[in-house]
């Protein structure tokens, strides 16, 4: 409304501009932000569900193991990020 543009349009041009969706990108950024408030320790599951906009602390729980595969209990030790290996574990050597 802001800027007289009907929805749809802004988001299919987000689109085009970016190559992908704004709910896409909406949620890459929930779960990025998610990652560092986990991090910290600080917060309650429910203060960050709802400082990141989510309705209920149960929805956030479903909404970041669906995209993460991991459960937001672990507080993410370390510096791991999603598309990279998985440094919490180790690769096992071999023995010859």
């Amino acid at each position: 409304e802001l800027l007289h543009y009907h929805p749809f349009y802004l988001s299919r041009l987000f689109k085009q501009v970016t190559g992908e969706s704004l709910s896409t990108y909406v949620s890459r950024v929930k779960i990025r932000k998610a990652r560092q408030m986990l991090r910290g320790g600080n917060e309650k599951i429910n203060e960050i569900s709802a400082a990141l906009g989510f309705e209920t602390a149960s929805y956030f729980t479903r909404f970041f193991k669906k995209y993460t595969g991991e459960t937001q209990r672990k507080r993410l030790p370390g510096p791991y990020m999603p598309n990279e290996p998985d440094r919490r574990f180790p690769a096992q050597k071999r023995k010859e």
